[in-house]
């Protein structure tokens, strides 16, 4: 993080990695059959608002706010699956792709509760949408935590990424790792996510990508 004034507003970004279930191996409808959605009418606004509560109810400073991000990992994304072939793309990394949509956020494309992602569209995804817009189920998505400043971010990091995410994140610690141990997913993420009519295990992974400032 650049050494700039500490008392100005600070976003930290995270994806946030469901776990299949490990009898199943993939991500099914309760009937077992394969699901496609639209991304787009996914309600990542409301998904915001129920973590934005989840923080308020731990009595954390309603400065802290919480975005989501309006576009997220596919399954074939995750697993560098091409669609037409059906096999692995040796040249496709997912996580590099979403780096460099991260590297290029900024703080206006932070507005009510969603991050709208740029450029998502044409360099995110391996697959354009399989059919009639849609994608495979979401494998990983973005939660961000915007703090007002340093300090408020040193004091209440810890609370608010174990009431977003069920597991702490110390950033402040050199060399800590930015991927967390699995943990047990956060009712507000396990609710929002069968919603979306697909079965995940209650386990999941937080990474933290990067840290933008004002």
């Amino acid at each position: 993080m650049p050494k700039t004034d500490p008392n100005r507003p600070v976003i930290l970004n995270y994806l946030i990695c469901p776990h299949v279930p490990a009898h199943i191996g993939t991500l099914l409808s309760p009937e077992g059959e394969s699901v496609l959605m639209d991304y787009s009418n996914l309600d990542w606004k409301g998904l915001a608002k129920a973590l934005q509560a989840e923080l308020e109810a731990q009595s954390l400073p309603k400065a802290i706010k919480v975005y989501v991000g309006n576009d997220a990992i596919d399954l074939f994304d995750m697993n560098s699956i091409d669609a037409e072939s059906g096999s692995v793309d040796a040249d496709y990394d997912g996580f590099s792709s979403v780096m460099d949509i991260f590297s290029k956020a900024e703080f206006k494309d932070y507005r009510a509760g969603v991050y709208s992602m740029p450029g998502a569209q044409d360099d995110f995804h391996l697959n354009p949408p399989l059919l009639n817009g849609k994608r495979p189920p979401v494998a990983g998505f973005f939660v961000s935590l915007r703090f007002n400043s340093i300090p408020q971010m040193s004091d209440y990091l810890c609370s608010a990424s174990k009431a977003m995410f069920g597991t702490m994140d110390i950033i402040s610690t050199v060399g800590e790792d930015p991927v967390s141990p699995p943990g047990t997913m956060p009712k507000v993420m396990a609710d929002w996510l069968s919603a979306t009519g697909v079965v995940y295990d209650n386990l999941c992974t937080m990474i933290r990508l990067n840290a933008i400032r004002q």
